[in-house]
């Protein structure tokens, strides 16, 4: 038996495209019956429109834009918005969370839900902050959930992910991450870090400048005759580094004494620093002279330490005599024993008895 779909009422042109097979039971004249094939695909079409494939809006979809460009210091908001048909229940929960670097497994950097405390009041209960930087910057029943970040730097210049999740107790969550994200660029002014000598030994010293910004600048020296020194030259080399958003300026082999200045361009702005530089003769000086005041005080330490260890010898010898004890007990006794002798004391106290009471004292 054939599987058949039946209209109530056929056209003649229904008529003539669908015509009726003779011997089909339960044929009646003005219907017109649809293959199998035909049927299953309906049902297939009605199956994608109830998942919100066709027809339907989905549970939850979120939006981002693609670039977002802020200067060092200044707060920026990443725009996200969301479309979610639940997202006006009371009964219904909608958590905003915010991740940097990779999609779906990237750190959690915001963490809030959204939830109500009753009719139409809701309140936003915040589960992670990293730095206490980041607050939601909409409402997310206004199918908003943008984040700001205050406070930017040179190093929060990355790619963010939003994602939203629409959850009621008891049903299945629905939610949506932003793929790809949106990158922040963080532009900053060029500043010099520190300016520094580096000595290799007393006759090569290289001048140090290590500057940061975004877009790179371009590092300049200026000597001590106000005369702008060749750039990238052997004498005047620029590497990358310690940091990302760093670079490292060397001059080598500086010739004249006095003053040297390092000059950061680029096109948010220029800075500059300036070091003072002695001549060779004064700089070995110099390097003698801190050698001295460090062996000196080396050796001021060791003799101090002799000279309490010394000290603290002799007055634990003081202390400690019992020798010089014992002497000045035997020089008593003979001068008691000899008065007794002379003054020839009656045998009622023996002289004896005198040296064997001292004896007894001991």
């Amino acid at each position: 038996m054939y599987n058949s779909l039946t209209f109530a009422s056929a056209t003649k042109e229904e008529a003539t495209r669908f015509p009726a097979r003779p011997g089909l039971r339960g044929s009646v004249p003005g219907v017109r019956m649809v293959s199998r094939s035909l049927l299953v695909f309906s049902l297939l079409l009605s199956a994608v429109a109830v998942s919100g494939g066709v027809g339907e809006p989905v549970a939850v979809s979120v939006h981002v834009q693609d670039r977002v460009t802020s200067t060092v210091g200044s707060s920026v908001v990443l725009p996200c918005t969301f479309i979610s048909p639940y997202s006006d229940y009371t009964t219904v929960e909608i958590t905003v969370i915010w991740k940097v670097k990779v999609f779906y497994t990237g750190s959690v950097l915001f963490n809030v839900t959204n939830r109500s405390q009753g009719g139409k009041e809701f309140v936003d209960e915040v589960h992670t902050n990293v730095n206490g930087r980041y607050k939601l910057a909409g409402d997310p029943r206004q199918r908003v959930a943008s984040l700001e970040v205050e406070n930017v730097t040179l190093g929060d210049s990355d790619q963010y992910f939003c994602r939203v999740e629409v959850k009621r107790q008891g049903l299945r969550a629905f939610m949506h991450e932003s793929n790809p994200g949106i990158t922040l660029e963080i532009i900053g002014s060029p500043i010099i870090l520190r300016v520094s000598v580096k000595a290799i030994n007393t006759t090569q010293p290289i001048v140090q400048c290590l500057a940061e910004g975004q877009p790179f600048p371009k590092i300049i020296w200026i000597d001590p005759q106000n005369n702008k020194l060749p750039a990238n030259s052997s004498d005047t080399s620029v590497t990358s580094g310690p940091g990302k958003y760093q670079i490292l300026g060397e001059l080598r082999n500086p010739k004249l004494e006095g003053t040297y200045t390092c000059v950061v361009v680029s096109d948010q702005g220029n800075s500059s620093q300036s070091i003072y530089l002695p001549s060779k003769g004064q700089v070995r000086h110099l390097l003698l002279y801190i050698i001295g005041i460090l062996v000196g005080s080396v050796f001021l330490v060791i003799l101090v330490v002799i000279l309490l260890l010394m000290q603290r010898r002799k007055r634990g010898k003081a202390e400690f005599n019992p020798t010089g004890k014992r002497a000045q007990r035997s020089s008593q006794q003979y001068s008691k024993v000899s008065m007794c002798q002379q003054q020839q004391i009656p045998a009622v106290v023996p002289c004896a008895a005198v040296q064997d009471t001292e004896g007894s004292d001991k």
